[in-house]
């Protein structure tokens, strides 16, 4: 009898199904999936009882223009009873014989993508069609939104603050400037370590801090210690005033012209051109917000 329908019984049981695969969820997790099925022929009439060479691929689409994700898993020989089957698939893919492959890949890296449709073929056949859906089950559900949770809780902890190319601030921030936070509960964890008001970081740059300051320690702009040298140039008056230049008692003599009365404006000095003036203190910058996570 032709061997061309697939009828399943039981769906897909996912222990697992994780869009990250980090490491420690497959340490904890079984990278298997129990799948069983009834094989029939073109007229819906169960396959005799023996055994079949099954083999199981996953693509990310149904279609011919589907990309394969993961597979083949080759079964040699799965007993068929009444056209029931049963078997386990994962963790990596196989051979033709069913032997691991050396460089085989993880049944976890055919879930990355948010559909995947699994492809089975009976024997050296054509792959039974169309190919069939993996759906989760509601604890895999629940599984992988708490996974998600615990995966951005850790790399974007409560209290992280990140430069924000934006005005309208994401779920899950605030900006930084100076407000009181509400009284939601959600804020708590962020309250517990800054307080009730967000750091006011307008106009601010961030600063690791060492060893004598605290976190959200705020200090004022400030310059080192330091001197300049004076240059000035001296000689005798034309007039016969005796000598001249910046400390000379007749600094001022007008007729001196080669006197400086005083130090005056920055001048380019011809090599890194003339200083600019503000009212602030500041390097080169581009103005971001800042936001923090809560």
């Amino acid at each position: 009898m032709k061997e061309s329908k697939l009828r399943v019984f039981v769906g897909l049981l996912l222990f697992i199904i994780s869009v990250f695969a980090e490491a420690a969820s497959a340490a904890s997790v079984p990278q298997l999936i129990n799948y069983q099925g009834r094989l029939t022929d073109a007229n819906g009439n169960a396959l005799t009882n023996g055994t079949k060479k099954l083999s199981f691929s996953i693509y990310d689409k149904a279609g011919a223009d589907g990309i394969k994700q993961w597979g083949p898993q080759v079964f040699p020989t799965v007993p068929v009873i009444n056209g029931y089957f049963n078997i386990i698939l994962g963790p990596t893919e196989t051979d033709d014989n069913g032997m691991v492959l050396p460089n085989g890949k993880s049944i976890l890296e055919a879930f990355k993508s948010d559909s995947v449709f699994l492809e089975i073929t009976v024997g050296d056949g054509s792959p039974i069609s169309p190919r069939q859906q993996i759906l989760s089950t509601p604890f895999s559900i629940q599984a992988k939104q708490a996974e998600l949770a615990t995966h951005h809780s850790n790399i974007i902890p409560v209290g992280m603050i990140a430069p924000f190319f934006g005005t309208i601030v994401p779920d899950g921030w605030l900006i930084c400037n100076g407000d009181t936070i509400n009284s939601d509960p959600k804020y708590n964890a962020l309250k517990s370590l800054i307080g009730n008001n967000v750091p006011d970081l307008r106009d601010m740059f961030l600063r690791g801090k060492n060893g004598s300051r605290t976190v959200g320690d705020y200090q004022a702009d400030a310059f080192q210690g330091h001197r300049h040298k004076a240059g000035y140039r001296g000689g005798i008056s034309p007039t016969g005033g005796g000598t001249f230049g910046m400390f000379a008692p007749d600094y001022i003599n007008v007729e001196a012209s080669d006197s400086i009365q005083y130090v005056k404006q920055p001048i380019d000095d011809g090599v890194n051109g003339t200083p600019r003036i503000a009212n602030e203190t500041r390097p080169k910058n581009i103005a971001i917000n800042y936001i923090i996570k809560y």
